[in-house]
């Protein structure tokens, strides 16, 4: 199963839950700017049952390629390398393939040209 997040929005909050569990993990909320919208607020579920303690850094790197990646379809290079160097900073293995590290955390993975 690759689906990691599930996404819903009500009213001007984006719901973001892990997919296997169904934990609510993210809840940002949107405001007007510049004639577009942009995070006014966020939540992080902080129960250590439901999810693993993590650093501001890692929540507000991994809830931006949530939105990015997979409800936008975007291809953020930097920001999935920036992912990575958290992670690896927090793990403290500068050895994990960003690949790998995208793919848990995100449940995709980007086609390289000999894939297609």
């Amino acid at each position: 199963m690759d689906s990691k997040w599930n996404a819903f929005v009500a009213d001007d909050t984006l719901f973001l839950h892990r997919s296997w569990t169904g934990n609510g993990i993210y809840e940002l909320t949107f405001v007007a700017a510049g004639g577009g919208r942009r995070v006014g607020s966020g939540m992080v579920e902080s129960d250590p049952e439901r999810y693993k303690p993590s650093t501001a850094e890692f929540d507000c790197v991994m809830a931006e390629l949530v939105i990015s990646n997979i409800i936008l379809g975007e291809d953020t290079p930097e920001l999935r390398r920036r992912f990575a160097e958290v992670v690896q900073q927090r793990s403290g293995r500068a050895d994990l393939p960003e690949d790998a590290i995208r793919h848990s955390a995100l449940g995709i993975r980007i086609a390289r040209e000999h894939d297609q």
